[in-house]
């Protein structure tokens, strides 16, 4: 069994601030790479209407799931997590708000920027091997601290509640917006399912294009604590440029999942 799990945040589509590093200038390196690197699951942020579609148009391998952070789940920016539909079948879905209130659209942590946040879980199937298993992924508030804990509790928790249910393994993904130095990078130890950081030799994965005066790692991929000592994980990273054009801001990690 080996399964490729990625996360990418593939920086939305701002054509005035982007220039020639704007999403639709973009697609076709970011295509040729997932085509390339066939993963079999991705947890991508930032991800607006008009990329999901050119996405979905483009990958037509893939089925994407996870409706929008905006208050009518159509505009504004999603945490859409793909899967290869050859090799996975759905089990089950949902998306909910980083917030007090979890079901209502658009909703937020009192101390907080104005973008809501939000969770997309899936569980998932693996045809050849018969395995379930379950990733979350998400996109924390990039100015509060207080945001940034209490979005990661509730993600925590949610990654918790599967592995307690379902006794299958749990993957947390996304774009968490602090460094492993920071003090909430112990919150995943210390959860009530412990989780083990895939990706720590990862080094920087934001660079702002190449133009970033201080790069550094904010995105990471974490397995529950016994799926982690269980298994082989390798972790690779996609950071390809071209003709000054970067896949994106971010660097994709890639954790290869074997037996």
């Amino acid at each position: 069994m080996s399964i490729l799990i990625i996360t990418f945040n593939l920086r939305c589509d701002s054509a005035r601030q982007d220039g020639d590093n704007h999403f639709t200038k973009r697609l076709p390196l970011i295509v040729e790479a997932i085509v390339s690197g066939q993963p079999d699951v991705m947890c991508l942020q930032e991800v607006t209407p008009t990329m999901l579609a050119a996405l979905t148009q483009a990958l037509p391998n893939y089925a994407f799931y996870g409706h929008s952070r905006g208050g009518d789940y159509l505009q504004d920016e999603a945490n859409p997590i793909a899967i290869r539909t050859d090799r996975l079948n759905l089990h089950a879905l949902d998306t909910c708000w980083l917030s007090p209130a979890p079901r209502q659209p658009a909703s937020r942590h009192a101390q907080q920027s104005s973008c809501p946040r939000i969770l997309t879980w899936v569980r998932l199937l693996d045809k050849p091997s018969g395995m379930v298993f379950t990733v979350v992924n998400t996109h924390l508030d990039h100015v509060s601290h207080q945001a940034k804990a209490t979005g990661l509790a509730q993600a925590l928790q949610c990654a918790a509640d599967h592995r307690a249910e379902h006794r299958c393994p749990v993957f947390l993904a996304g774009d968490f917006n602090f460094p492993p130095d920071n003090p909430l990078a112990a919150m995943w130890a210390a959860s009530a399912c412990p989780m083990v950081d895939l990706t720590a030799g990862s080094g920087a994965t934001y660079h702002g294009f190449g133009q970033a005066e201080s790069p550094a790692k904010i995105d990471y991929i974490l397995a529950d604590a016994g799926t982690a000592q269980a298994h082989e994980f390798t972790l690779t990273t996609w950071q390809k440029s071209r003709d000054n054009r970067y896949l994106s801001d971010h660097v994709a990690l890639c954790i290869d999942w074997g037996s």
